[in-house]
């Protein structure tokens, strides 16, 4: 991964989940096509909110804060150079966001061998 690239991200925001009634819960899902990644270290990488080139679809209100999503899994997304097919890599999870920033923080998925 490199500045500038984009990847795709989902998973369940706090301010979505409502409690329906005693025994049942709604949790509200948040996807987003893309966001450019602004930030890579070694271990994570750090997307920037740009709020104003969000595309608004779907039936969920679009949160103010999509806090609550650790753990959403984070695909980079890759164009094939002959065909130009699209592919979606899983390059990590969510683990933190920085609402006042609007700084989304994915740790980077590491394979070891023993």
């Amino acid at each position: 991964m490199k500045e500038g690239d984009f990847v795709t991200f989902g998973g369940f925001p706090g301010e979505l989940r409502q409690a329906m009634s005693f025994d049942e819960l709604s949790f509200g899902s948040f996807s987003i096509g893309a966001s450019r990644v602004t930030s890579v270290n070694e271990d994570y990488l750090v997307c920037q909110f740009e709020r104003e080139f969000w595309v608004k679809h779907g039936h969920e209100p679009e949160p103010d804060c999509i806090g609550g999503m650790s753990g959403g899994p984070v695909f980079a997304i890759r164009h094939g150079n002959e065909i130009d097919i699209v592919t979606y890599e899983f390059i990590g999870h969510i683990y933190e966001f920085s609402k006042n920033f609007e700084l989304l923080y994915v740790r980077l998925a590491r394979a070891w061998v023993t």
